[in-house]
């Protein structure tokens, strides 16, 4: 069972690596079931610390999917939100590493992360 995390900004091909893993390897493309699709749209409508919070649930729920199946990717994960909140000045250093230890420490960590730039 493994999972891929592909991460990188917008633009630089995620998701067209993501199908191509999918068709050669035979993964589940996790961020493209129904509802992850729903969550993320939703966490894009808020902003600051809401923001990273829905990003969060995404994440999370991410995760659970990502047990039920023997091999998956996920296109953007926690690594890319808390990198994010850090970056847009909404948490410092130090807070994006509790919000780490918090909420991300029971995850499931990848397998394979892709970064692509």
């Amino acid at each position: 069972m493994s999972l891929i995390v592909i991460e990188g900004d917008n633009g630089t091909g995620k998701d067209t690596q993501a199908l191509m893993i999918e068709k050669n390897f035979e993964c589940e493309i996790i961020t493209n079931i129904d509802e992850i699709l729903k969550l993320n749209k939703e966490a894009k409508l808020y902003n600051g610390k809401d923001k990273v919070s829905k990003f969060l649930e995404y994440c999370r729920l991410c995760s659970c999917y990502a047990e039920k199946f023997d091999n998956s990717i996920i296109v953007r994960y926690w690594v890319s939100t808390l990198a994010a909140a850090y970056s847009d000045n909404i948490y410092t250093y130090d807070e994006v590493l509790e919000l780490q230890k918090k909420y991300c420490s029971n995850l499931k960590m990848p397998d394979i992360i892709i970064c692509l730039w």
